[in-house]
């Protein structure tokens, strides 16, 4: 999925720490994306169903879901519509099976590094008008 012709890459952080949203959102902000964030799986459902956004970064474990069931549910309930997804986990609780049966593009170990992310992000959209930004 590439963003259509002069249209920026859009990211959606669901995570129910505001630090971790809050300094995601700073270090992707510089590459003029279109940033959305939410607290919890229900309300990232309703703002990826709105906001069609191109990439979701989503924490594993919040209360009231996870974020493996959101991409899941994303992808099943809104037809059509593809998003790339990465996923943050403290825990190596999805196995190979449950990442490769949900398409999931990374996984990243927390705690991480801002740097990590921003070049992780950088891999899974390897092109597009925000590629050159991200370099």
């Amino acid at each position: 999925m590439k963003p259509s012709a002069g249209r920026k890459w859009k990211i959606l952080i669901v995570d129910d720490e505001e630090l971790i949203r809050e300094l995601i959102n700073m270090a992707l902000e510089e590459f003029e994306c279109e940033l959305r964030s939410s607290n919890n799986t229900a309300d990232g459902f309703k703002v990826a169903e709105e906001f069609r956004p191109d990439l979701i970064i989503s924490d594993v474990l919040m209360p009231g879901g996870t974020g493996d069931k959101l991409v899941w549910r994303i992808r099943t309930e809104i037809p059509g519509y593809d998003p790339y997804a990465i996923l943050m986990s403290g825990y190596s609780e999805l196995t190979q099976n449950q990442i490769e049966s949900l398409r999931i593009d990374r996984i990243i170990e927390k705690p991480f590094q801002l740097s990590q992310i921003v070049s992780i992000v950088k891999e899974v959209l390897k092109s597009g008008p925000v590629l050159s930004k991200l370099d």
